[in-house]
Parts: C-alpha cells; structure tokens; sequence
C-alpha cells in the first residue's frame, strides 16, 4: 500500500487488519514512518498536531501486532545535531517514536561496507559491518 499523506497513512494501518488477503501476514513493513507526517506538520509550531497524529498511528500498528501476533519494522530518517560541543544523531520522531520501539537497526555506511549496530534505548548491543545484497547482509 502506498501512503502519500498522514490520514492515509493511518488508514492503511486499519487495513492491514480487515483485508481478508493480509490476515495471515506475519511481518507488515513501514518505509520511512515519519515521513508523512512532518511533510504533512513541518516546523517546530506543528509537534503537537504531528506527535498526537503519529501516536494514533503507532498504536494502530502495535495494537495489530499484538492481536495478530505480527513484526512490524519501521525504517526511518536520521538527522544530526551540530552543538559548541561536537554533534550528535537521533531518529525523527522522538519520545512519541521510541515508545513503540523495541529495537534499533542503525546502519552507517564505512567505506564501500554497511555497519549495522542493534541497539537498546541507547545501548549498543551488537554490531557487524558487511555489504548489503539482494540475499540479505553479509
């Protein structure tokens, strides 16, 4: 399903659990979750309208995976910060993000090879650096 604005977005959501076809679907897939959203509610005057619509959103989606006992995965935008001190990168969405999130993928690029690090809040579980191919990462 393509999404092109936040209220479909969600509504697509709703779908995937009324659809006779996607009932028996054991991982539903979300390219680039926030997207819509801050197109839809951009600058900082618009967080309440795109955190709250995001929330409904993301309940949607977790409430669907513990009914139907599916994994959902989300991929979505990295921005970095430049401070005095340094800088720093944190995933768009914030708080409203990270509450529907067990895991974290965070795959920086290293020359021609893909370092992916799974993380835990903050924490750096594991990692490994590879290529990504069309069988998988290796």
């Amino acid at each position: 399903m393509k999404a092109t604005d936040p209220y479909t977005q969600i509504e697509a959501s709703k779908l995937v659990r009324t659809k006779v076809e996607l009932a028996e679907s054991r991982l539903i897939v979300v390219d680039t979750v926030t997207k819509n959203f801050s197109v839809e509610f951009p600058g900082r005057e618009n967080i309440p309208n795109r955190q709250g619509l995001l929330s409904v959103y993301l309940g949607e989606l977790a409430r669907d995976a513990y009914l139907r006992g599916r994994a959902v995965l989300l991929t979505n935008r990295v921005t970095a910060f430049r401070t005095a001190g340094g800088g720093r990168e944190t995933y768009v969405g914030g708080e409203t993000l990270s509450q529907f999130v067990h895991r974290v993928i965070h795959l920086t690029r290293v020359g021609e090879k893909v370092r992916a690090s799974i993380m835990v809040g903050t924490e750096e579980t594991r990692s490994a650096e590879g290529v990504i191919v069309e069988a998988g990462f290796r």
